[in-house]
């Protein structure tokens, strides 16, 4: 029986509109940060919510098995502070444009809900 997950991503965008996103180890997939913060993480500042995403396209199986469908709170954020630091769960970190996202990538309905939110540029 898949669980029911709370989490949330979020859209960081650099000067150029350009958004931030990780190449994950767990799938070598590249997604949007997300999930829960760690000390010495960004600090966000100026939040815009973006949209409250969930149902079949948030289905997911993880690598230990367990299958769980995800309640995402999307974000934007613009004035962000720290530095960019892979963790565990990153290959690496970096800002693409909107139209031209790598091939290999999932959250494509988070992308797609910041498209439509017209807060692209």
């Amino acid at each position: 029986m898949p669980l029911l997950q709370c989490g949330s991503a979020i859209i960081i965008r650099n000067n150029k509109k350009h958004i931030l996103l990780q190449l994950r180890t767990d799938k070598n997939l590249w997604g949007l940060p997300g999930g829960c913060q760690e000390l010495g993480e960004l600090e966000k500042k100026d939040l815009k919510l973006i949209s409250l995403v969930s149902g079949k396209r948030r289905y997911n199986t993880y690598p230990n098995g367990d299958e769980v469908y995800n309640n995402t709170i999307l974000f934007l954020v613009d004035n962000y502070t720290g530095i960019l630091t892979c963790n565990s769960e990153s290959i690496k970190l970096e800002f693409f444009s909107i139209d031209n996202l790598p091939q290999n990538l999932m959250d494509k309905d988070l992308i797609e809900k910041y498209i439509e939110s017209n807060d692209i540029r």
